[in-house]
């Protein structure tokens, strides 16, 4: 592990950028809850007795798109029990899509397979503990 203080990342030491990446971090996890919470607190007083959809309204210089949302999924266990007999039209309704079990690929010879795999870069993870005592 390189501990050096002096490794530069644009124009501040690695400690530096630590120390702000944690800061901001907090910052940001605050900032999230924070407009969560306003959006639900605003939403529930313009939607309570909307239908779901895009609803318009005007507060003094405001002009206001609230959206009420339902979020559907299917229960996959009954799904399975009751699919042959649903008719052809509900049928139609669902989709099968294939995903790619990760644990299961990365331990599998899967020569076929991988010609169908697309790979991109995941955003990294990053996790710091500061120890004061350390310093």
């Amino acid at each position: 592990m390189n501990t050096t203080k002096s490794i530069i990342v644009n124009k501040m030491t690695i400690e530096d950028s630590i120390t702000e990446w944690e800061k901001m971090k907090g910052d940001l996890d605050y900032a999230k809850k924070r407009e969560n919470d306003l959006r639900i607190d605003i939403c529930e007083f313009l939607l309570k007795e909307e239908s779901t959809g895009a609803h318009k309204y005007e507060y003094g210089s405001f002009s206001v798109t609230a959206t009420k949302k339902v979020n559907r999924k299917l229960d996959a266990a009954l799904l399975e029990a009751i699919y042959d007999d649903l008719p052809e039209d509900e049928k139609d309704c669902i989709a099968f899509k294939p995903s790619l079990i990760a644990a299961e690929y990365k331990e599998a010879n899967t020569p076929h397979l991988d010609s169908c795999i697309i790979t991109t870069d995941a955003m990294p993870t990053l996790s710091i503990k500061h120890d004061p005592i350390g310093e």
